[in-house]
């Protein structure tokens, strides 16, 4: 695991004990989301999975309270799904937020009308090519993309090279991050 994923991973699963830092980790993520769900026109009607919940889902819950949509959670570390539940539990937020063990190569899109994928997931490459392979032309998918200089300190980027989809994009004023990008399949 890269520098960036295993800090990010250790604080998230200390700050999952006091779930009422939500508040402060939303400042964080709330302008992060608002662009994310400007860009990939969320609603209330979306049901939205989030690739890398980690221990604090923060991008979840931030989609649940700005949208009203149900959010499904995977991650494939069984401690931070367990941290990430004990958090959706005390915010009281399960009924529009739920958490799974899963590995994002694995996933079957299908069901959702979002995906997003936040920074840290890994294999990048291979979860993005699942999801894209396997999801409906209707489905928006939302990828976190880290600034130049940190790409090292990250996985290995991923490379779209078929004209099979729409990418737009959108920046991010942030300090890992460059932008989202939004990908879609172009209909046949």
């Amino acid at each position: 695991m890269s520098i960036i994923p295993r800090f990010t991973k250790s604080l998230e699963r200390i700050t999952s004990f006091f779930p009422r830092l939500v508040y402060f980790y939303s400042l964080y993520y709330k302008d992060i989301v608002e662009k994310e769900v400007e860009l990939g026109q969320l609603t209330e009607e979306d049901k939205v999975l989030c690739i890398g919940g980690g221990p604090f889902p923060c991008t979840a819950l931030e989609i649940a309270y700005q949208t009203g949509a149900k959010v499904c959670v995977v991650d494939c570390d069984p401690v931070a799904v367990s941290c990430a539940q004990r958090v959706i539990d005390k915010l009281n937020m399960s009924e529009r937020v739920r958490v799974f063990i899963s590995r994002g190569e694995d996933i079957d899109p299908s069901k959702y009308s979002v995906i997003h994928m936040a920074l840290q997931v890994f294999p990048k490459d291979k979860i993005l090519k699942n999801i894209l392979k396997r999801c409906s032309s209707e489905t928006r998918v939302l990828v976190r993309s880290p600034k130049e200089h940190l790409k090292s300190l990250y996985f290995k980027e991923f490379e779209i090279t078929d004209n099979q989809y729409q990418n737009q994009s959108i920046d991010q004023d942030n300090c890992t991050m460059n932008a989202t990008l939004l990908f879609r399949k172009i209909k046949e």
